[in-house]
């Protein structure tokens, strides 16, 4: 009875968790989806127009446009408190590693191709328990982790196009142990694969505009990302048969840029991304047979940015159907969020004195064009969801 118990809380746990993009109930694998950048959070939760050093995590093919103009790129291991409302010890931790290589040809067409590596775990923290006999028994952690590998490329040639496939190998091991209880293994492995595009296009292409010292750079964008795809079935160490959580993202951004010479003043960047379930495009059957709607998540964002150094951000993410989920209340997939970001980059950029002393111009034109150092911060703000007062960092470095 009291293996059931735990058993449940822990569902009910993994289950709640990715509230934050889904209410479906026979979904498994859930984790997968959860979006653990804090730029993205900020702005309601889209991620899949966003080019940055987390992209391989949330659209491969935003890695290919990235890996137009890093060399490098390392997203620090960071961990945020799941649930903090209610839980102590659930903690989502992910991280990314990558490199690219980019090449620019006389009639200025560029490509790019880049790699990456990423790690996503959520921890469930250590369970101590007692057997009916009142002994204490061994500790154990349950663990959901999954390996990211990306290829992608760019192109750049009037439009900018990103291509990317990512394949993910994941693993839990909930390490259930009970007396009497023969469980032969509570592993669970298996391989799920994603597929990202993106596109841009720069409005304003005219050479002669560029050449004055104030100009206005309109980009329009585009993206669309299949996660999860392969095998829609999977058993979970619970023994328990679920849908993966396969997903597509269908993105849309406007990006408004200010620039004097090569200096950014003011940037500004809309975001609006409908996401829906591919297993079934409308209704699931629960267990019981009762037919239950998908929920189909809306976010939108926007990000002003100041001299390309201190970023604002808010947004929100809400379900779109009007219609009650069965035992579920809607309102519980709805919130608001807000956030700042911070570059090194553009701080120095902003505030450079354009030195004449050619040393110090040589190492500060280094710094300036090839390294930048970014921190970012999210909160999520809405007392009706369980996510509320959840709280994002993330450091990364890129060159």
């Amino acid at each position: 009875m009291f293996k059931n118990i735990l058993i449940t809380c822990l569902s009910v746990i993994i289950f709640i968790a990715p509230t934050i993009y889904s209410g479906t109930s026979d979904r498994t694998l859930l984790y997968l989806n959860i979006i653990n950048s804090p730029r993205a959070v900020g702005m309601g939760g889209a991620s899949v127009n966003l080019v940055d050093a987390q992209s391989a995590l949330y659209n491969p093919g935003a890695y290919g446009l990235f890996s137009l103009n890093s060399n490098f790129s390392f997203s620090l291991p960071n961990s945020t408190k799941w649930l903090p409302q209610l839980a102590d010890d659930l903690l989502l931790k992910t991280w990314s590693i990558g490199g690219g290589y980019s090449k620019t040809h006389s009639n200025n067409f560029r490509y790019s191709i880049g790699l990456a590596y990423s790690k996503r775990i959520f921890d469930y923290g250590v369970y101590s328990i007692t057997d009916p006999d009142g002994n204490r028994l061994p500790p154990f952690n349950p663990i959901d982790k999954a390996d990211y590998f990306t290829i992608a490329i760019g192109i750049e040639y009037k439009i900018r196009i990103g291509i990317g496939y990512t394949l993910k190998k994941y693993y839990s091991d909930d390490q259930l142990i009970f007396v009497g209880d023969p469980l032969p293994s509570t592993e669970t492995t298996g391989d799920t694969y994603d597929f990202g595009l993106l596109l841009e296009y720069d409005l304003f292409q005219t050479a002669d505009l560029y050449d004055n010292d104030m100009h206005l750079e309109v980009t329009p964008s585009f993206a669309l990302v299949k996660l999860n795809l392969g095998d829609p079935l999977v058993t979970s160490a619970f023994r328990q048969t679920g849908y993966v959580a396969r997903l597509q993202r269908t993105g849309f951004g406007l990006n408004i840029s200010l620039k004097q010479n090569s200096k950014h003043i003011m940037k500004i960047k809309i975001v609006y991304e409908k996401e829906k379930d591919l297993v079934d495009n409308n209704y699931y059957f629960s267990e019981t047979g009762a037919s239950e709607i998908i929920p189909k998540i809306n976010r939108r964002g926007i990000e002003i940015g100041i001299f390309d150094a201190i970023y604002f951000r808010t947004g929100e993410l809400k379900d779109e159907n009007s219609q009650p989920i069965i035992g579920v209340n809607t309102s519980d997939y709805f919130y608001s969020s807000n956030g700042f970001g911070f570059s090194l980059r553009g701080l120095l950029t902003a505030f450079s004195n354009g030195s004449t002393d050619n040393k110090v111009r040589d190492a500060m034109g280094y710094i300036l064009k090839n390294i930048d150092v970014k921190f970012d911060w999210a909160k999520i703000s809405e007392n009706s969801s369980p996510l509320n007062k959840t709280k994002f960092m993330k450091l990364s470095i890129t060159i």
